[in-house]
């Protein structure tokens, strides 16, 4: 989740003003001094924790203005910077290292990786018996498997330990080399913690085992028997709904994409005072889930949801199951909760239950001149006869804006749906299944509105063409 550290912006600082041109770090190593007041001393063939330094590792940038960091006292890599996938290919090249007077050795890796497209090929060991310095590309090097698979991360305290048999190089001196790679769509992160290379052969057992991924669905949808949020992942927005969903709130994502810098699990969250975050929700299955891949995205539109579930308002609602009614539909790129018009949380209901009739409200009949005279109320709804028209504008045919004009005057419709939606739900974009075209004589329904000073009818639904 969202990781908050002075050290961070120090290291920052720090790399900024002594890094060299092409990035590589300050050459030390163990025994060495590095400004700890302790040396580091090599244990065992090889061994060297990221705590401070990279130590004699060195670094290079094959694709990518990213390197290699020390960050969080581990050795870090990411390629995703400011909200924004970048393309990268980075080495963490370790010292030259001989495996005399064994019979087998392994490299023991601790780290967390998370958000990779393919963990497998975006991060892998290579091992080399002549690179001596500069590019890897002035040397010839060998992919060495791991004996289990890398493993994604649920959190970012959580490490796991994978080890990769260098048997093979008994005898020799090499030098091993973490490669990391990203593309524009989609940017992973690794933290380091240590890397040593130990006399044995690689166990395939890790100390993490890969987080549980639902593959089934329990729920139907229905109120009696929702959708669980790991069900809306199954699902992936197959689809649409609206259905029924319930879960746990776990939290929110305080920016304009789902990431573990954005993601916020605990209190105080984001204000929303000149912000938009109070837009959203994040609910999943566990109220205490911290692996991002198992919360789903729930949007808050405007009105009773967003007022009553927005989290910098409402802390208390932090890991309250909630009851949601809204459509399955990516959000934020993951499959999420979209345009819900309908939440129950302890037995409070908020927004239109979907199980109540919708009666359609009794509307008089007005010229535009008169509608634009009456008082502003979205509790007396006006029955209106006029022509389609841009005016100043254009018609937005997703949404069925548009200025309706008769004899004594003209006004502006915000969002003509084919049939009525009581005050608090959302416009069903059903204006386009209407055909209606500039030109065409119509009646409408709704209610005297305003925004900015100027008088809109909203809440309009369509009644007739003429």
């Amino acid at each position: 989740m969202k990781k908050k550290s002075l050290f961070m912006a120090l290291a920052a600082m720090f790399v900024l003003a002594f890094a060299s041109c092409n990035n590589e770090p300050e050459i030390t190593g163990p025994g060495i001094d590095d400004g700890d007041d302790k040396p580091q001393p090599t244990e065992g063939i090889f061994s060297w924790e990221f705590s401070t330094s990279f130590g004699e590792f060195t670094t290079q940038d094959v694709l990518g203005d990213e390197s290699w960091m020390i960050d969080f006292k581990t050795a870090k890599m990411t390629g995703y910077v400011d909200d924004t996938n970048k393309a990268n290919e980075d080495w963490l090249i370790s010292p030259a290292i001989t495996l005399e007077n064994v019979t087998a050795a392994k490299l023991k890796m601790v780290y967390i990786a998370r958000y990779f497209d393919n963990l497998a090929s975006d991060i892998t060991v290579q091992v080399s018996e002549n690179y001596t310095e500069g590019a890897p590309s002035t040397a010839q090097w060998t992919e060495v498997k791991p004996a289990s698979a890398l493993v994604e991360g649920s959190d970012w305290s959580t490490f796991a330990t994978t080890e990769y048999s260098l048997t093979p190089y008994v005898g020799k001196t090499i030098r091993f080399a973490i490669k990391y790679v990203s593309t524009d769509t989609k940017a992973g992160t690794i933290e380091v913690k240590s890397v040593a290379v130990e006399e044995g052969e690689a166990s395939g057992s890790g100390d993490v085992e890969e987080p549980e991924i639902p593959t089934e669905v329990t729920g139907k949808g229905t109120k009696a028997e929702p959708y669980t949020a790991n069900d809306v992942i199954v699902l992936n927005s197959t689809v649409i709904g609206p259905f029924f969903v319930k879960g746990y709130i776990v939290g929110q994502i305080n920016g304009k994409s789902m990431n573990e810098s954005s993601v916020e699990t605990a209190a105080p969250f984001t204000p929303s005072e000149g912000k938009t975050y109070n837009t959203n929700i994040l609910i999943a299955s566990n109220p205490d889930e911290t692996n991002m891949d198992l919360m789903v995205p729930v949007q808050l539109p405007s009105g009773d949801l967003r007022t009553a579930l927005n989290l910098p308002e409402n802390e208390g609602m932090l890991k309250k199951e909630v009851l949601l009614y809204g459509n399955l539909e990516k959000y934020f790129g993951a499959p999420g909760v979209k345009s819900p018009t309908y939440a129950v949380v302890d037995g409070v209901e908020y927004g239109l239950n979907p199980d109540e009739p919708i009666v359609e409200p009794e509307a008089t009949p007005a010229t535009i001149a008169e509608f634009i005279a009456a008082p502003e109320s979205e509790e007396v709804y006006y029955e209106l006869t006029g022509t389609i028209s841009a005016g100043e504008g254009s018609i937005n045919t997703m949404y069925g804006n548009f200025d309706l004009v008769d004899e004594t005057g003209s006004v502006y419709v915000y969002g003509l749906t084919a049939t009525y939606i009581p005050a608090g739900g959302q416009n069903d974009k059903s204006y386009a299944s209407l055909g209606l075209n500039e030109g065409d004589n119509i009646t409408i329904r709704g209610y005297r509105g305003s925004y900015n000073g100027k008088v809109e009818v909203m809440g309009a639904y369509f009644v007739k063409k003429n």
